[in-house]
């Protein structure tokens, strides 16, 4: 027997299909009278957040004003060192993992393999978290805090395990953190024909001219 088509909401003429319905769980933050649903994912039984720097809600959460990139009105959002920060120390605890695991590998008398950095791949062969310990909430002040975060090779993103005390931290940091230097991008000057054309006639006026050897005029005859 066929299966029959799916059909889609703006299709269906009949009473739904009370079937299809699914239960999920949904976390909410509270701040206050803000709340924040973030993106989540359970690996290995643990929660985990996602916080994007281009998340709105987050940096409403955060700053009490929605992400605005708008030029013409004030810029609000989320982009401060301490994204660079974490994304470093993360770093740090996939090499340190990997190289760990590496060396536990090798017998006695072999030669030690070539150390690398670890790749997206080896959240398989290593773990799919690693431990980290996030920066103080202010620079140079406080202590930090001890937490857990996904693997994560390629994504910007920071996937740290849902508990009110890390999201406490987090949060935190993010609104005491300084800004980000804006990296501008040199633009090569092309150089217009007119000046060209001159820099042409000065390379060629500065070259020198080779100079005939030997003498002019002919040797008398003996």
């Amino acid at each position: 027997m066929d299966s029959e088509p799916e059909v889609t909401e703006q299709e269906e003429d009949g009473p739904p299909d009370f079937k299809q319905v699914a239960v999920t769980t949904v976390f909410c933050v509270r701040l206050n009278r803000r709340t924040w649903f973030p993106e989540t994912q359970v690996v290995d039984g643990v929660t985990f957040a996602t916080f994007s720097k281009w998340d709105s809600a987050l940096c409403k959460l955060v700053h009490r004003k929605a992400l605005n990139r708008h030029k013409a009105k004030s810029t609000m959002s989320l982009s401060c060192e301490w994204w660079d920060c974490v994304s470093e120390l993360r770093t740090d605890a996939r090499n340190r993992a990997l190289h760990e695991n590496l060396m536990k590998s090798v017998e006695a008398g072999e030669k030690p393999p070539r150390l690398r950095p670890a790749r997206d791949e080896d959240r398989f062969l290593v773990a799919k978290s690693v431990a980290i310990e996030l920066p103080p909430i202010v620079d140079g002040e406080g202590e930090g805090h001890a937490c857990r975060c996904l693997w994560k090779v390629k994504s910007k993103d920071i996937h740290i395990e849902l508990t009110n005390e890390n999201v406490a931290h987090v949060l935190a940091s993010l609104a005491c953190s300084p800004p980000a230097e804006k990296k501008r991008k040199e633009k090569p000057i092309k150089a217009s024909p007119k000046r060209r054309r001159r820099v042409k006639r000065r390379v060629s006026e500065e070259m020198p001219v080779a100079e005939a050897s030997g003498n002019d005029e002919p040797e008398a005859a003996g």
